[in-house]
Order: C-alpha cells, then structure tokens, then sequence
C-alpha cells in the first residue's frame, strides 16, 4: 500500500520528515511506500484519506470540515448512520470504518478518532491507536492508497513532533497486522 502523509503546513511536514527514519526501512521490507507532501489532501487522487474525527463521527470542524466541504453533507451523513449500527453507539478509539465518498478522486473515507469528543489530547497515545486502525481498515478493504491528515494535531493540540512520531509507530504497528 502507498501510503501519504499530507502535511498543509511546513511545522508538520517537517516533523513527519524527521521522525520518518523511525520505520522507514519496515514499511518497505513490507512491500509498503510511505510519502510525506505538502498540501491540500482533498485535491490528492487516492483510495482513501483518513479523518481523525471524533467517536460520533461528526465533521464540523479542521480537516473534517475540508472534507465535508469536498465531498458534500452525504459523507457525514454516511459515517453516523454506519456508526449508529455498531453496538456501542460510537467508535471507539483504536478501530476504524470506511464509507463512500461518492468521489472519484478519492472514493473512501476512514475513519480512525483520536477522541471520543472533542477535546485536548494528554499525549500520544490515542493517535498511535487511530493511526494503526486506520491502515488495519485500509489493507482489509484493500485499499492501494490511503492518504493522512496531522492526527491530534488541530483540536487535539498535540506538539507536531509528539504526533508525528506517535502517527507512525501507529502506521508501522498497523502494516505488521
């Protein structure tokens, strides 16, 4: 799987691009590439991007609200209703749905929360869980792409460099699966 870290700012590229060693030589041993880019993760063409939305799937704010700006009310709308049929209610952290975007650029969305609700995050370690969901997700569905935001980093407000490192022993320790 081709995998982009897509950073919209040069603090977060940057931290991805530092911590990157940490499992660089994994993810290829496994077949796997791992990118880091600068931009607007909507205007990628890829299978899947990831939202680090919250457990009730809402996406009004940060890049959740970027993508329901692209890929129009209908994707939120999919998130909660798939959602809504699992037995807690919510999604929990650590596990990951994929829905429909109806775009052909970017045909799946991910969802991994960071958070159960929106709020500061302590430390690493629900981004570690999100992002290893995430990729689990992906390579269930098969997905040859999947493209991530900065996980924790916007209402989270985790320092870039903490989520960074945290986002890819998630991404190394979801790749092992």
């Amino acid at each position: 799987m081709r995998i982009i870290l897509c950073a919209f700012d040069e603090p977060l590229e940057n931290a991805w691009k530092a911590a990157l060693s940490d499992c660089q030589a994994e993810v290829e041993q496994g077949g796997h590439s791992l990118t880091v880019q600068r931009g607007d993760i909507t205007k990628l063409h890829v299978a899947a991007v990831v939202s680090p939305a919250n457990s009730y799937g809402y996406m009004r704010g940060g890049v959740d609200l970027a993508y329901t700006k692209r890929f129009g009310p209908g994707v939120e709308h999919a998130l909660r209703a798939a959602i809504a049929t699992l037995p807690e209610g919510y999604l929990p952290i650590g596990q990951a749905l994929a829905v429909a975007t109806g775009d052909a650029r970017i045909p799946y969305l991910v969802s991994a929360p960071t958070m159960k609700t929106p709020q500061r995050l302590n430390g690493p370690e629900t981004v570690i869980a999100a992002s290893r969901a995430a990729v689990r997700c992906a390579l269930e569905q098969g997905y040859e792409s999947l493209a991530f935001p900065g996980m924790g980093t916007g209402t989270g407000g985790l320092d870039t460099a903490v989520a960074a490192r945290g986002m890819l022993q998630g991404i190394c320790e979801g790749l092992r699966h």
